[in-house]
Order: structure tokens, then sequence, then C-alpha cells
């Protein structure tokens, strides 16, 4: 038995016979038997051999593993990037499966060392990894359909998933433009004119010199990248003084990121470029030129890198990096080793690290492959803006969760496209967004693409601000879940056969998933009906009472539930006795814990209660990973048709920063 949140601690029997079969039972139905080779020079010795359909066999309570088995019902994962998708691309196999299991070969995989050094400036380093012949390192995840522990279990071998910052949960704004620090602060002004929230700029790649018409024009830099693509100098036309600009967006609670496209590493026109390359033992004078090349798999290149080009940077007000490395999957140590994947580790350590305790590991950046669960949040690309690419979103999110992957950050409204994007597109993926882990709008450089939802007309304004402040109003439970996902390495936003892994209907709507484990969620996904503009959406209830978010209305799963949306209505559904916290939105989601706690119940049947725990802590620090945080039990229950009882706990533990009183809405 387990405890939510804790691995299984199996009783484990070992036998061998006499013809060299070894048997090795767990005690929740799995069995090991593994034939060993007759040899040696003593009568009735054996010797290992490598691993084979015909000496090695898994059992369990679904069926059995052999080596060499197609993993047929496997319940896919994620993939890189979608970059230039529209609609549906493959994505690589997960670690969930309705064959009862997955296999994860790590046999030629790069090792880390030095794990164990916590000397604030360490950074775990990699090598690469020398295995004798006939070496395997294989993990067999063989849990049925225990979908939850199995991620669980993967987790405690692999890393726990991290809970971002607290203003990751609000609003980036993001846009491929060429901004003037002015015309940010006028973008800012217009989000507060027009009551929009707003806690992240994302300022692309023209926040460093570049050089488009050169580029386009087919030029490349010293590393054979296109010229002015990497870039780590101020553009000082745009932004004449950096650091004014940033002590302003933070004085407005803001949070900064810049773009990074690192393959070109550092060429001479760079600022630093003297420094950087006599640290790396290159003449910086010589003829012809050299540049210094990447290579994020040297720990001397890394480290001066950090040291030389990245860190005036942060001191000037940089709060992290959205990195966009878009070339090969191999480093100088090999294929082996995923450049995206390594990028995200050294970012992330290196935050966690030389920022100290007061700073939360934090990353922007694409999947790098399995593991990177440990590194959010993931940036998926850029898709075309089409419906097929919001109705693949979904589902792409939702299956991210079969690899721990919690926190995919979308281009909210597509990137590109040769016409305008339609205001009632826009409007659901903005629906869709204010539901997903991230909220993030994004766009190609091109006039006609616009993301500023004032400029879309007062309807199509007031449903968009509508969705997006429904997200912070949610913020408290969003928030909680993601303390959730650290704990026990579920997304909240995943697939309903977690739940129901043996209805067949939780596998058969793919545009439709859990938010938690007690609110369900179907975005509408295709274009209205004319002239009515409401979207028929067919959604399949699970067992049990469900509440339909905007109507209140009672579903008894379960069943399949068709309805006629209105542009204003996302399909939600709440499980009966659910207990929801939330907060009344604000301009961004600092407030959130001064404000009144707004707590919304689902009535349940009649002695039916229900509960939650509501999750606090500093929104930024490492301090939740030990005791810096707080939860407060939020129970309710329903006497009759008219009457209820609703119970606020006290918190846990008094944090630094929260008010030791709280205001209610019922």
């Amino acid at each position: 038995a387990k405890e939510e949140g804790q691995a299984l601690k199996p009783e484990v029997t070992v036998r061998a016979d006499e013809g060299g079969r070894v048997v090795m039972t767990v005690d929740h139905g799995l069995t090991v038997e593994y034939s060993l080779e007759a040899g040696g020079t003593q009568r009735g010795a054996f010797r290992a051999k490598p691993f084979r359909a015909d000496n090695l066999v898994v059992r369990f309570d679904l069926g059995s593993w052999r080596p060499g088995d197609t993993p047929s019902g496997n319940l896919k994962g994620t993939t890189r990037t979608l970059d230039r998708a529209d609609g549906e691309v493959p994505l690589e196999l997960g670690l969930l499966s309705r064959d009862g299991w997955s296999l994860i070969d790590d046999s030629r995989g790069p090792i880390l060392q030095s794990l164990n050094d916590v000397r604030p400036d360490h950074v775990p380093w990699v090598e690469k990894r020398k295995p004798p012949k006939g070496y395997t390192d294989w993990t067999l995840l063989a849990y049925g359909h225990d979908y939850r522990t199995a991620l669980k279990e993967f987790t405690i071998l692999a890393g726990s998933i991290p809970i971002p910052p607290k203003f990751a949960f609000g609003v980036w704004w993001s846009r491929w433009w060429i901004y003037t620090d002015d015309q940010l602060k006028q973008l800012v002004g217009d989000f507060r004119k027009h009551r929009v929230p707003l806690d992240i700029l994302v300022i692309d790649m023209d926040w460093h010199l570049t050089a488009y018409e050169m580029m386009n024009a087919g030029y490349v830099d010293l590393a054979r990248q296109p010229l002015g693509w990497t870039g780590y100098t101020w553009n000082k036309s745009l932004f004449p003084d950096p650091a004014k600009f940033l002590t302003w967006c933070h004085e407005q609670d803001l949070r900064v990121t810049l773009n990074l496209h690192p393959a070109s590493g550092v060429q001479p026109f760079e600022e630093k470029f003297v420094p950087m390359a006599l640290a790396m033992g290159i003449d910086p004078h010589s003829k012809p030129y050299k540049h210094v090349p990447f290579d994020i798999a040297d720990e001397r290149y890394a480290r001066n890198w950090f040291d030389i080009i990245l860190r005036d940077l942060e001191k000037q007000g940089i709060d992290f990096w959205w990195l966009d490395w878009q070339q090969k999957n191999r480093t100088s140590l090999g294929p082996e080793l995923n450049p995206t994947i390594w990028l995200n580790h050294v970012f992330f350590h290196d935050m966690e690290r030389r920022r100290g305790a007061d700073h939360r590991g934090f990353i922007f950046h694409r999947w790098g492959g399995l593991g990177n669960h440990r590194y959010q949040i993931g940036f998926s690309g850029d898709t075309w803006i089409t419906w097929e690419s919001l109705k693949f979103q979904v589902y792409f999110t939702a299956t991210a969760a079969n690899v721990g992957f919690a926190f995919w950050s979308h281009d909210i409204g597509g990137f590109m496209s040769k016409d305008k994007t339609e205001a009632e597109l826009f409007l659901r993926w903005i629906q869709w967004g204010a539901l997903s882990p991230i909220f993030r709008t994004h766009a190609w450089r091109v006039k006609w693409i616009e993301r500023r939802i004032w400029m879309y007309g007062d309807m199509y304004l007031k449903l968009m601000r509508e969705a997006i402040n429904l997200r912070y109003s949610l913020l408290p439970f969003l928030y909680s879940e993601a303390r959730k996902t650290h704990e026990t390495s579920v997304a909240a936003l995943h697939p309903l056969y977690y739940e129901y892994p043996e209805m067949e209907e939780s596998y058969s709507y793919p545009t439709q998933f859990m938010l938690g484990l007690s609110m369900m969620v179907s975005p509408i996904v295709a274009p209205a009906e004319r002239p009515t503009y409401t979207s028929t959406k067919e959604s399949w209830v699970p067992p049990g009472t469900w509440i339909e978010w905007h109507s209140l209305r009672q579903i008894v799963g379960p069943k399949k539930h068709s309805d006629a949306y209105s542009l204003d209505e996302i399909p939600i559904f709440v499980k009966a006795g659910t207990v929801i916290p939330m907060a009344i939105p604000g301009i961004n989601t600092s407030p959130m814990e001064r404000e009144v706690l707004v707590i919304s119940v689902f009535p349940g049947p009649q002695g039916v209660g229900g509960e939650y725990f509501l999750y606090e802590d500093d929104g930024i620090s490492k301090a939740y990973k030990q005791s810096g945080f707080g939860t407060t039990r939020l129970q309710s229950e329903r006497y009759s048709d008219t009457s209820m009882k609703f119970v606020a706990g006290p918190r846990s533990r008094n944090l630094p920063g929260l008010s030791e009183t709280r205001s209610y809405s019922l």
C-alpha cells in the first residue's frame, strides 16, 4: 500500500533453481524470470548473458513483457517542437501504455557527475558513458493501468517536477516585433487602460543587434548561421538605457525575459567578444577573424558564457531566459547528449544555485526528451494559425503528462499565417489558453497578425478579457494544483484515462481533459455554426454527477453529452461536491494573497461533502522544497436542498509575507 505522493515499497523475494533460472517476485503481482547460461570451470556453474526474449520475461497483471516486444498500446508522450505544424504531428513514445508496460533504454545515455556537490556555483556536469560490451541499462514500468503510480515511480528515479514561480501562471505578452522601450511602455499602458492583466514581457530577438536585410539575402556569420540571429549586445537605438527600462518594468510588477538563439557562439562584433575569446584561449585580434564556437557540453565554455556574457544582462534586470535552440540534436559529446535538454539543465541549475535560495530554477525552452520534466517551462514553437493547430494543442498538452511534462507554453493564437487572424478563432484559442498550463500569446513579425485583444472590437475584447479574468480568478486553484503535480508527478492538465482507465470512452475524446481531479474541460476547437454563432460539441461525462460551469445544470454520467455553446461559453464540468478556491482578478498575480478568497462550491447530494487543500508559499523561492509552505483545508457539506455548511480551517503554517487572517466570499 502507499499514501498519496509516496513510492511503493514492495516485498521482494528471489529464488534460483538448479537449472540456472532466477525468479524474482514482487508482492504487487510482478514476477521477473531470468535464465543464466551454463559455464565456468566448476560443475553446475552459471554466468550471466545479455538479455534476450528467450532468457528474460516479466509477468504482471495485464500480461507479460520480453525484450523486443512492441508497445502497440503506448499512449504517446510529446515532441521537441511544433514549429511549422498545421495540426497533428507525430509524438514520441510515452511512459504509459494500455499494454500495461513501457521500457526506458538508457544504455548509451551520458551520466551526471558530482551530483552531491552543493557549492553555490556548482552545476552537476555531464560525462560520456563508457559501457562495457553487452552493457544494458533498462527500466521497465509495468504498472498495468495504474498510470498515476507509474508516473510517481518514474520521478522517484528521474527527479520531481518543480513548481514554477507564481508569476508564471499569469499572462505573458510575446510578439516577434521591433519594439522600442517607449513602445513597450505604451503597450503596458494599453493593458492597464483596457483592464487586461499582465505579468511577463517576453522580448524577442530584436533586443540585440540584428541584420535582417543581410540575413534575408543569405549572409551568414562565422559559425555559418544566419547573420544576426544570435546576439548578446543591446540594440541601443531601440533600448538606449536597458537597465533603466528593466527597472521600470519591475516597478510595474512585471518580469522580463529575452530571447536567446545561442548556436553562433560569440561573434567578433559582440561587446564582450574580447574577454570571452581570451577566456577560451582564442586570440581576439587574429586574422582572419575567429569567433568563439558554441559548445554547451564544454564546462569551460558554459562557465565563461554565463560569467562573461549573460551575468551582466541578468544584473541589469533580466529575470529568466527564453532559449530558442533550433539546430542539430547533438553536441561535441556526440549524439547521446541532446543540446536541448542539456541547455535546459545548465540554465535551470545555474539559476537555482547561483541566484541562491530566493530563486527557483526556471527556464523557457523546447522539450529535450525524457527527463525534461525537471526543467519547466516548455516553448512549443511556431505553429500555423488554423483551427487544426488549436485542436491538436489540446490533445498535445494533455498527452505530455504521460512523460511528466506539465507546463507547456503555446503561441496562443498561433504564430504564422498569410491572412489576418479570425476574431472567433483567436477567442477560442484564448479560452483554451486560459485553462492551459501557461498563457502566452505570440505572433510572426508581420503587420496583418494582431495579438492585442483590444484591437478586435468591443464585443471580442469583452469575451477575451472574461476568459483571461477566469484564469486569474482560478489562480489559487491552479497554483495549488501545481503543488499536487510536484508531489504526485501527475500534471494538473491530464487525459481522462488517468481517472477512468478501464472505460473505453476515456481514450476516445482527445480534445477533452481533466484539470485536477474534479474539473473537466472540453474546449471549443471548431468554428461556430452560422448564423447562430453557437458551437455544438459532444463531450463524454464520466460516472457520477457533474455540474456544467456556465449553465449550472446537473449531468449524470457515464454518458455522451452534446450541447450548443455560445461565444462566451467554455464547456467546463465540475464534479458535484467539489470545492474550488478562487480569487478576485487583479492586474497581475502579485496581490493574489492579499485579496478575498472566493470559495466556489458545487454541491453534491444531500449528506455528501467535499474538501480541497489550498496551497500557499512565497511564490518565488526554493523554500517550497522544504517546509516553506502552508495548506488550508476547505470543507463543505450539503444538509438539504436549501442549506449547507462550509468550514475553512487554519493555515497549517504561518508564512512570512502572508497575513494571519483572511476574508472569505462564499
